[in-house]
């Protein structure tokens, strides 16, 4: 505790003005909830137990059981394996058309007279022209 040359009273309890609770917890209320809670818990339980036995069907001796949900089972798995054996290469390829796609010429549709062009010229255009407004 400070010392009342620093500024502190020792007589007055300034954690209560701070809106801090003076007293413990009841235990008699703490007591009633933990009952309340065991006596909502065990009825729950009793609910689940009566539903379920509503629902499944009791085992009669000698009856013939019929199987529940029947799941189909997974398709075999094809003879080879369906890897790709050189995923860099194959990646570098995709990069490459990709590369001569997005810079070159060439028809999209030739009926239609839809050509493609390189990006950097598609942006030099927009420059010049501008976009579309409304």
């Amino acid at each position: 505790m400070r010392k009342a040359e620093q500024g502190m009273d020792p007589n007055v309890d300034y954690l209560r003005q701070l809106g801090y609770e003076a007293r413990d917890v009841s235990l008699n209320a703490l007591g009633k909830w933990l009952i309340a809670l065991g006596v909502f818990i065990g009825g729950t339980a009793l609910v689940t137990y009566g539903i379920f036995k509503l629902f499944v069907a009791p085992v009669v001796p000698g009856a013939e059981q019929r199987p529940g949900i029947t799941v189909p089972l997974p398709p075999p798995p094809a003879p080879n394996p369906a890897l790709q054996p050189s995923p860099r290469l194959d990646l570098r390829k995709w990069r490459e058309e990709e590369d001569e796609a997005m810079n070159s010429y060439g028809w999209v549709d030739r009926k239609k007279g839809i050509v493609r062009i390189p990006v950097d010229r598609a942006m030099d255009l927009i420059a010049q022209k501008g976009l579309p407004t409304k």
